[in-house]
């Protein structure tokens, strides 16, 4: 048997003796019927042929070129270099390739579309990690046939007329496979360094709507955009327009960031949190006297992060208005508060930023701040409950519990207190009747990245249109010292926030020197490509509507790939994340997804929440008048059909939407829920940790707090996520183990499980009453009600090599 050299190696990327590139697979070309029978050498074929069909100029021009693209996995250290795919790696001489081309044809059984080579690169439903680059119908795959049918057919080449072979022109080759540069947001790439009168290029966003799908298409969107700005027929436009030039833009970018980082009202006007109690929180800790570090201390206790900005609060005897706010310096994530006027009143409060602003690595390890990083530290829990007894004396015990653990929180349980204490359509201060106890609880989730946001169609996993600016103002709305109609007037405010929001773009890979190129590249293929449910694996989970590979959910990242029609219906919705998996497919932790009953979806499509005013009909004397609580009860009870609703409705779909993976090697933890510590975990589901706990640092004294490791130390790097200690689940360890063994432990929990994912009050916790109650918060628990681990496991069918050529991908991005 003559040895395969040379380039033919590269062809045979599609051969199933690769387990880096898919496994498995025929070995034969069929049942010989379209195979002829021949001893004729590569060179007597050409001679034969010589004077009609030149088929070493037709290979040189349609063929070879588009071979180059298996040497992405086949070269040395690349993804096909394993212990059964190392002798498979291509030469570097160009002039073989004919001629190696034709001795792996006639190796692998001659014949035309029976041969291997053909099959296992163009049949769908054969595996092949590197996808199908001629596709059976294709061109490519004609042009592969003709070759083959000529070497198998001497006499056929000799009929057919000569001609000039045409060269293969695919810009789509010609474009990297990985990202050139910094990634920047849509609307920031499109007005950098242009005039502030350019008119605001295009949101890529607003294409994701109904009839973007193409039929055949490996992403197919569902996660459609809603314009709530200027919203399809029959609704009226919205009186308020986004920026319609780059100047305008960047004015609302940089109002909104001033609006960040100070202008939370949150909580003011019940005067719970002062300046005087906050300089007194260490009386909570149990210490005798103040520490001389209490401003680290605080940091360390509560998950916060240092301020990049004068942050200022009083210090005693210090009155704010006076000492331009004091000469205290608050952590990122508190703020004092300002009445409408501009005046400190006295209060102050936690911000959007307590929960999604966050650190990876140290100003010593040359990692600055980076606005959006959703933090897997703070814990609300504690700081309200070390509030609470400051105020009263007493822990903060609540019939919901608002952060069960460090890193999460029940944020999208708001929604109750707003719809009880505050109306929806008004916004006026009231005790209502819209509160559904049926609903499930929110559970806990940790906050999603900012620097997502200018990629996501839809917000809250998938609820609403990312375009709902309403949705950003629920923190800012529950303020007992504004009227319903100073609550409405802050909706400019937050045009502009929603614009800062969509102007941060994700940190860089810290070591991009590091990076395996080829590896990444072959990670790029396998990320768009490799049907994940392909020669019947997966066949106990739906297939999503998709070619089945992580782009068909997560969107497409590779501008090889954003520019290929069969990929995207557009190529400018590279990066754009616009699909709810539903629940039965991703199979991660469910309870999120039972926070909203039919009646809640009913109350909000019909408030102002939806933006219900856009309705033609819409009256402030009819709907839009106060004080119809009991009529929107009835309504919302029914099913709806007696009110108005507004464009943006509540989704439908039970599922979570896969979130821009842009930044995701710093995103870590893992899930919407942060149960899952590293990237190769959310790839190999059976290696997932239980319960685990983060890099922490040890307390300056006695007494005094740990806090976590944010460190680049503390992170590892080639898994992309966090180091960590995993912990036995055993008896005895009570708060830290998954059979509690204390009555009330007991009592919760069963409470939580049996009750949580029906009765929003069925869910409760324990408040941190002890130091190793708060401890315990900083353990991830994936056996606690709302945390599990689950799902995601369609990926248990990569092979480890697969798994880091997608992570070394992962890195680019």
């Amino acid at each position: 048997m003559k040895p395969l050299s040379g380039f033919a190696f590269a062809l045979l990327a599609t051969i199933p003796l690769l387990p880096g590139c898919g496994g498995g697979g025929s070995s034969s070309s069929g049942d010989g019927s379209d195979r002829a029978t021949t001893t004729t050498t590569a060179n007597e074929s050409t001679s034969t042929t010589s004077n009609a069909f030149d088929s070493h100029a037709f290979f040189d021009a349609r063929i070879a070129p588009r071979l180059n693209f298996c040497a992405t996995c086949h070269v040395p250290g690349g993804l096909a270099d394993t212990d059964e795919g190392d002798g498979l790696l291509p030469s570097s001489n160009s002039a073989s390739r004919y001629d190696d081309f034709y001795a792996a044809w006639r190796e692998l059984g001659e014949g035309t579309t029976g041969n291997p080579i053909l099959v296992e690169n163009a049949v769908m439903s054969e595996p092949h990690s590197g996808g199908k680059s001629w596709p059976a119908g294709s061109e490519p795959y004609l042009d592969v046939t003709q070759l083959f049918g000529c070497w198998d057919n001497p006499a056929s080449c000799a009929e057919q007329t000569e001609e000039e072979p045409p060269e293969v022109v695919d810009d789509a080759d010609d474009l990297p496979l990985l990202e050139p540069g910094p990634m920047k947001t849509p609307l920031v790439a499109g007005c950098d360094g242009k005039p502030d009168d350019t008119p605001l290029p295009l949101d890529p966003r607003s294409l994701v709507v109904q009839g973007v799908n193409k039929p055949g298409v490996a992403v197919q969107f569902n996660a459609y955009w809603i314009d709530v700005h200027n919203p399809l027929p029959p609704y009226r436009a919205n009186p308020l327009q986004p920026a319609a030039t780059c100047g305008e833009w960047k004015a609302r970018v940089a109002a909104g960031e001033e609006l960040v980082k100070f202008g939370s009202r949150f909580m003011g006007g019940l005067r719970l949190f002062t300046p005087r109690n906050y300089r007194n929180l260490w009386k909570s800790w149990g210490l005798k006297e103040r520490p001389a570090n209490f401003d680290e201390e605080v940091l360390k206790r509560y998950g916060l992060f240092k301020a990049e900005f004068r942050n200022p609060y009083p210090l005693d005897s210090e009155d704010p208005n006076q000492t331009d706010g004091g000469s205290g310096q608050l952590p990122l994530g508190l703020a004092m508060i300002k009445d409408l006027d501009g005046r400190y009143n006295g209060e102050m409060t936690v911000n959007c930023s307590f929960c999604h602003d966050s650190r990876l690595g140290t100003d010593e390890e040359g990692q600055q701040f980076h606005w959006g990083r959703g933090s897997n530290f703070m814990d609300i829990g504690v700081f309200v409950n070390d509030f609470a007894k400051r105020l009263a004396g007493i822990p903060a015990i609540a019939p919901y519990p608002f952060g069960a653990h460090a890193g999460g929180s029940n944020a999208l349980g708001v929604i109750d207190a707003l719809y009880v204490g505050f109306d929806a359509e008004t916004l006026q201060l009231r005790l209502g009747a819209e509160l559904f106890p049926s609903h499930g609880s929110a559970g806990q989730m940790r906050a999603p990245h900012w620097w997502s946001r200018a990629w996501m169609t839809r917000l809250f996993k998938g609820a609403l249109s990312s375009d709902n600016v309403r949705s950003t103002m629920a923190l800012e709305v529950a303020t007992f010292m504004l009227s319903g109609e100073e609550r409405r007037a802050l909706e400019p405010d937050f045009e502009n926030v929603t614009a800062f929001m969509n102007s941060l773009s994700p940190p860089a890979f810290p070591n991009p020197g590091q990076i395996d190129t080829r590896l990444a590249e072959a990670g790029a293929v396998l990320f768009h490509t490799k049907d994940l449910w392909a020669n019947g694996a997966n066949d106990q989970i739906p297939k999503p509507e998709s070619n089945g590979s992580c782009a068909g959910c997560h969107g497409v990242y590779s501008p090889r790939y954003a520019a290929d029609p069969a990929m995207l219906p557009d190529p400018r919705l590279k990066g754009v994340a616009g699909i709810t998996t539903p629940i039965e497919i991703i199979r991660t932790d469910p309870e999120r997804t039972n926070v909203m009953s039919d009646p809640m979806k009913v109350a909000w499509n019909t408030s102002w929440w939806s933006y219900d005013e856009l309705h033609p009909d819409w009256t402030p004397e009819g709907q839009g008048r106060p004080g119809q609580s009991l009529a929107r009860l009835r309504n919302d009870v029914a099913g709806g059909g007696q009110r108005l609703e507004g464009p943006n409705r509540w989704s439908d779909i039970k599922g979570y939407t896969a979130p821009p993976l842009y930044g995701v090697w710093a995103a870590a933890p893992y899930f919407h829920n942060g149960s899952v510590p590293t990237v190769w975990h959310v790839l190999k589901p059976s290696e997932r940790p239980g319960i685990w706990a983060p890099p922490q640092t040890e307390p300056d004294a006695p007494g005094l707090n740990k806090g976590f490791d944010y460190s680049l130390a503390a992170y590892d790097l080639d898994k992309l996520g966090w180091k960590y200690e995993e912990i036995p689940c055993i008896a005895g360890t009570e708060r830290y183990n998954c059979n509690p063994t204390s009555a009330a432990d007991r009592l919760l929990s069963w409470l939580s499980n049996q009750l949580g994912s029906k009765y929003w009050l069925g869910y409760q916790v324990t408040p941190p009453l002890s130091k190793k109650d708060m401890e315990a918060r900083r353990i991830v628990n994936t056996h606690e009600f709302s945390r599990g681990n689950e799902g995601h496991d369609f990926t248990e069918m990569l092979t480890d090599p697969e798994r880091l050529a997608l992570i070394e991908y992962m890195k680019t991005l």
